[in-house]
Order: structure tokens, then sequence, then C-alpha cells
């Protein structure tokens, strides 16, 4: 239906006023056009390098994309997400292996407001009987471990996909493909705020910065690159973290804060970056990159993907 009015409004010479919501002289924002029924196919490339213990590795994998607009409405796309076609050199364990197997029968099916920004998952539930089923199968070939581990371990595992939020923040490819929708933005100078981040060690919010720019816009073709920088600083995470430990140093079980050794308390820095050009008209990206390094005093990994719509 959108592309229909679109139509429409072109043969009417009425094009700027219908679109005026995604591109004017002085603001441009990253809006979906996308009908029901449409299909398109990324090619993703993930690499991850990491340096720790004086140890470094390089893992390379890709996978395609099948996106799927399943239904759309005045508020909300429902989209599914279809994996194939993964090849890695990543070293896997066999419940990984069994997790990536059943992952490929199930797509995701994840929900967005009407600008294409990620709300969230709306099938976890039946992912989550996917873990469940594949954590009890690689489970009982494991004769050697006693029931009590095995009990835990299972415990553990699905502990972390028991709600629609905790499924959504291991969506990372979703998230961060969808982060720029929906965000109106100057075309002149960037949007600067404050982007909050989750401490892996005292599982707090902190304030990071975050800086939004748009990089160019070709108005001939329709086309226009946005980046986005965002993070927190090592020194001032760590400020936080020992601020929170003295804070609650016997909930931690030190006698006082004099057992508080700074020294002990490790420097953790985020930086993330996304690079992406798209096409004003229907809102599908055309291509982008995404990087996130992560650093604990020397130890760091990077992550990067690489995306692209098929032609």
């Amino acid at each position: 239906m959108r592309k229909l009015i679109l139509f429409f409004a072109l043969c009417l010479g009425l094009y700027s006023e219908v679109n005026s919501q995604a591109l004017t002289d002085t603001t441009i924002m990253m809006t979906a056009f996308w009908e029901i029924g449409d299909q398109v196919v990324y090619e993703f490339r993930q690499t991850v390098d990491k340096f720790s213990k004086n140890e470094e590795t390089l893992e390379e994998s890709t996978y395609e994309v099948q996106v799927n607009i399943v239904d759309s409405t005045e508020n909300q796309y429902l989209i599914e997400w279809r994996y194939t076609n993964e090849q890695s050199n990543r070293k896997v364990s066999e419940l990984e292996k069994e997790l990536l197997k059943l992952c490929q029968d199930i797509p995701i099916r994840f929900s967005t407001d009407e600008f294409g920004s990620f709300k969230r998952i709306d099938n976890w539930e039946e992912m989550k009987e996917i873990l469940e089923t594949a954590v009890g199968s690689w489970l009982t070939d494991k004769k050697e471990l006693p029931d009590s581990v095995k009990v835990n371990f299972q415990n553990m595992m699905e502990g972390l996909f028991q709600t629609s939020a905790q499924a959504s923040y291991w969506a990372n490819d979703i998230r961060f493909f969808h982060a720029l929708y929906g965000i109106n933005l100057p075309r002149k100078e960037p949007l600067t705020g404050i982007k909050l981040y989750t401490n892996p060690f005292i599982k707090e919010t902190m304030p990071g910065y975050q800086k939004i720019k748009v990089v160019a816009v070709d108005e001939e073709n329709y086309i226009a690159r946005i980046k986005m920088e965002s993070g927190i600083d090592g020194a001032e995470a760590k400020k936080l973290m020992i601020d929170f430990v003295e804070k609650n140093f016997e909930k931690l079980g030190l006698q006082s804060k004099d057992e508080i050794n700074p020294e002990d308390i490790p420097e953790f820095s985020t930086t993330e970056e996304i690079n992406c050009v798209y096409e004003i008209t229907t809102g599908y990206i055309l291509k982008g990159t995404y990087v996130k390094l992560v650093k604990v005093d020397d130890d760091y990994k990077r992550t990067t993907y690489e995306y692209k719509l098929r032609k």
C-alpha cells in the first residue's frame, strides 16, 4: 500500500509532501516504507578478533538472512528473519552445533514501530522450546556428568531465555540493523546524546556517549548515508564500579571499605560504530557495517559485521 501511495504521489507531482517525514531541507529520518509480502536477502560477514592472555584469535563466518515483511499496521511491522547458508571457521561445541541446526529450522519473528525501529522478539517462547530441546538432548549424551551438574547447567541455559527482553538482548544483529530507524536527524550537524550501557560485572546501567550524523545525501537517487558512534570510557566506567562497590560493600561480603582495592577493578570500555547506506524511498538498507570493541584492561574483543542487500 505504501508503494502504491508513493507511485500516485509521483504521478501527481506531490512526492515531496508524502515523503516529507523522511527527508526535508533541514532533517532526515530513516523511515520504513515496507509492504506486506516484501522479501529481500542480505549477505552478512562476521569477524571476531580477540586478544586475551597474550593470545590473539580470529574467527570469521558468513551467512544469509531472508527478510520477510509478514504484517503491517499503522503502528508497527511484523518481520521474519530466516538464517541460511552459514559457513564459519569458528570452533563450536556439540551443543552449539545442535543449536545452529535447530535455529535454521525456525525463523525469528519480531516487531518494529511504524518507522522500523526494533521493539521486541515475538516468537521467543517458541525459541525457548528449541533451546530446551537442544540442551536436553546434549545433556542426555553426557553420561559422565553428575545429575546435579546437568540440572544446574540446564537451569543456567534456560535462565537466559525467560522473557522477551532477554531474547531481544541476544538478537544482536537485528538490534544494530534497526538501530537508526525513526531518529530525526539534523542534516548539517551531529545529533549527540546519552546511551546507557550495562556493566557485565555489576549489572548496573552506566551513561555513555552517542553521536549520530548524516554523512551524505544523494537527493537525485534518494540515497543517504548515516553514521553512529557510541561508547563508554574505561576510566569513567571504573569510577562508577568503585562507587558501586563502596556503596554495597556489605552486600558483596566485605567487612569495610578498606578491603576495596581499586587495582582489582578492571577498566571496562566499549565503543560502537554503525555506518549505514539506505534508500530513502523504501527505507531498505543497501549496505552497512557495525563494529563493536570491548576492552577489559589490555584484553579486547572486536566484532565486525558487514552486510549488504543482494541485488
